[in-house]
């Protein structure tokens, strides 16, 4: 926010100590309610991603604030021959567009000059626009991740946890890493997890999700405790990272770093191959893609498999959007999974 002066020394967040207590109290919390707004993680890209754009300007003499659009449409330019994606040039400039309003600084973020740098990329390289979707980890591949992890070992208690309830509760990994010690409530039937933000929940009032007790060995509730345990863990983060002695960090585990244990997992398990017989007897084999995100798609799969309704499929996985929870169960069921299937198979239905 752009400091209030009235020819006074400034206190040392900018304001004027001048001005009645009271306001000076109402301003600052405005200011924390408007940082509050954004998650950590939107924070933490817009602070990079205009730490680049600085970069740029500094090194071709240029000021960072400008009321000409050409200037952003040239960076994004560089960004393009840069070799960057789609997706981190949309986030350049949402980091400039946050970075100009916060500043109140004026430029017309949508014309025609930024706009025809962006649609020359998309023209140029369709293959990248649209992102290759993850593969979902549903029960049997999962199964087979958790059957190879070393329970001997802390991380290994700690990532069969992780796996297990990011899956039962189709958790996004921004989510997942924010689970506090503090936040869970258990029962005999299973837990509550509030999860004070989440990409459809930024007021702050959070959002409970419930994961009931599974079978033996495949138990999320399970696991987490043992994890707990083990750690042991009192309050705070619930998964955190290990320093190279194996102690726990006190922050929480990044949203990458749960996207790589799941790729690690799986290749170790080697369910991230798919082998297929073609018709002449030849084995093709290919490799699956698994992120993070192949937790909620293996249980959106999953539930969809089983024959869920879209709009349980969209209150288990929290969607709003009836499209965006439909895309999770396109093609998710495979072959004998889908009503063809299940005829041919002799179990469609007897209506």
């Amino acid at each position: 926010m752009t400091a209030v002066t009235t020819g006074h020394s400034a206190t040392a967040d900018g304001l004027d100590p001048s001005l009645d207590r009271a306001l000076l109290d109402d301003i600052r919390a405005g200011e924390a309610l408007n940082d509050a707004r954004l998650s950590e993680n939107t924070q933490d890209a817009y602070a990079s991603s205009w730490q680049v754009y600085k970069a740029w300007c500094d090194r071709n003499h240029l000021p960072p604030y400008t009321p000409h659009p050409e200037q952003i449409a040239a960076f994004l330019g560089a960004e393009t021959r840069a070799g960057r994606a789609i997706a981190t040039l949309r986030m350049r400039l949402a980091a400039i567009r946050h970075h100009f309003r916060e500043e109140r600084h004026s430029c017309d973020l949508a014309d025609a000059a930024i706009r025809g740098v962006l649609q020359r990329y998309r023209r140029q390289h369709p293959e990248k626009v649209k992102p290759q979707k993850v593969d979902a980890l549903s029960i049997e591949p999962l199964a087979k991740v958790l059957a190879a992890i070393d329970t001997s070992e802390t991380t290994g208690v700690r990532d069969r946890a992780m796996l297990l309830l990011g899956f039962a509760g189709l958790f996004r990994r921004s989510e997942l890493a924010a689970i506090q010690l503090e936040e869970i409530t258990w029962f005999d039937q299973g837990i509550e997890i509030r999860i004070p933000w989440s990409k459809t929940e930024q007021s702050g009032e959070g959002k409970l999700r419930r994961i009931p007790r599974g079978q033996s060995g495949f138990c999320p509730v399970d696991a987490l405790g043992e994890w707990v345990r083990a750690a042991p863990i009192v309050e705070g983060p619930v998964f955190r990272g290990t320093e190279r002695d194996g102690s726990l960090r006190p922050s929480a585990i990044s949203d990458r770093q749960i996207a790589n244990i799941v790729k690690a997992r799986a290749a170790a398990a080697g369910v991230d191959v798919e082998r297929m017989t073609l018709p002449d007897g030849r084995v093709r084999i290919s490799r699956l893609r698994f992120s993070g995100h192949s937790l909620r798609r293996g249980m959106a799969a999953t539930l969809d498999d089983l024959g869920a309704s879209l709009t349980e499929l969209m209150n288990a996985g929290d969607w709003k959007n009836p499209r965006t929870a439909a895309g999770y169960a396109d093609g998710s069921q495979g072959f004998e999974g889908t009503p063809v299937g299940r005829a041919l198979k002799g179990r469609g239905s007897s209506r």
